[in-house]
Order: C-alpha cells, then structure tokens, then sequence
C-alpha cells in the first residue's frame, strides 16, 4: 500500500524556501568573510608598505643632514686649503719679524698689547693704485719697478687689528703717530677707545691697518 503525505504541501513549500534562505545566507556570510580577510590582509600590506615608506623618509632625510654635513666639511676644507695657503703666501711676502719689531718700537711707555689678528679688508684702490699687486687672495703692494694700473674696483687686503690698553690718551696717540710713519703700515685708523669697565683709569683700544710689504 502507498505511503500517503500528510504534509501540507505550503508547509513543504516553505522548509525549501527556508533551506534556500540559509544556504544564501551562508554563501553570503562566507562572502562576507572572504571580503573581511583580504580587506585584513590589504590593511597589513598597506601598513607594512606605510612602515617601509616612514622607515625611507626618516633614512633619507638622516642622509640629507649627513649631506649637508659633508659640504660643510667640504667647504671648511676648502677655507682651511685656502687659509693655509694664504699664510704660506704671507710668511713668504712679508717679514712678520720686522712687523712685531715695528710694533715694539711704536709702542709708548704706557701701552700694552693683547691682540693682534690679520683678516681681509675691502678697500677701493685711490691715487697708490699702480702700486697694488693681486696674489690671489690679498692684493699687496709691488715694486715699483713693476707697477702697472689696476681697476678702480674692491681689492682685498691684509688688515691688521691690534687691540691693547693704555693708561693715557697721549701715550695712545703717540703710538698711533709712530704707526703711521712706519712703512709696514697704511690706512692707520682708531677703530675705539674707551674706559675699560673693571679699572676706570685704563684705556681700551683697538687700531686698524693695513700691511703694505
């Protein structure tokens, strides 16, 4: 004898839609998932990627300062070439000797120096200009059997800066006097003199001049 179904067939109807409904339902969570993990794994890339970049940008801009640190280094080995240069030019022109000698000489009784220092000085050449010479860093004075006309433009020569104390305004201009007679010596200027603040009755100076042989 034939089994016979007693289930309703919109009962039936209804478990097919059900077990449909679950199984998009699934599918959908499974693609729900899929799409989590590798939106995951992009985060990591990303982040890892982001790291890498942050890590080169720190490297480069660590090799930028190292950069400008190495044409500092260039650039003061290329003072330091030129400047012993410049002393070996000097000490080969001038008789520093003779210049301390005329120093000794000029001063007066009461005048001491503390500091003497020998830097570049811009001047205009005026009437003495055939008698300028150009050594490639300083512009000195020639023989005058060699003396030709220079330009009327900034030339560069060794300016002397002594600086000292003394006890009287005479003593002080004495010396600036004997300085100027001397032949080492040009453009003999007072660049200051005051009181010095510690001791009210010594006289701080300091005294421009350019060296001429």
């Amino acid at each position: 004898m034939r089994a016979v179904n007693l289930i309703p067939y919109d009962v039936v109807v209804q478990r097919e839609v059900m077990k449909r409904l679950k199984l998009w339902l699934g599918v959908a969570v499974g693609v729900c998932l899929l799409v989590f993990s590798l939106f995951m794994v992009q985060s990591i890339i990303v982040s890892s990627i982001e790291l890498k970049v942050k890590d080169l940008e720190s490297r480069a801009k660590l090799l930028k300062v190292r950069h400008n640190e190495y044409q500092k280094l260039k650039r003061r080995q290329a003072e330091l070439a030129d400047k012993a240069r410049v002393v070996q030019t000097l000490l080969s022109k001038r008789d520093f000797i003779g210049l301390f000698i005329a120093l000794e000489k000029s001063m007066g009784p009461s005048v001491r120096l503390n500091y003497l220092m020998v830097e570049k000085k811009q001047i205009k050449p005026g009437k003495n200009e055939k008698q300028w010479e150009n050594t490639g860093y300083f512009v000195v004075r020639k023989p005058e059997s060699r003396n030709e006309k220079i330009p009327e433009t900034l030339v560069i020569v060794p300016n002397l800066i002594i600086r000292g104390v003394s006890l009287t305004h005479d003593d002080l201009a004495e010396f600036i006097r004997a300085l100027e007679k001397t032949p080492l010596f040009d453009n003999v200027k007072l660049g200051y003199c005051r009181i010095k603040p510690t001791k009210k009755d010594i006289l701080e100076f300091e005294i421009n001049a350019t060296i001429t042989t």
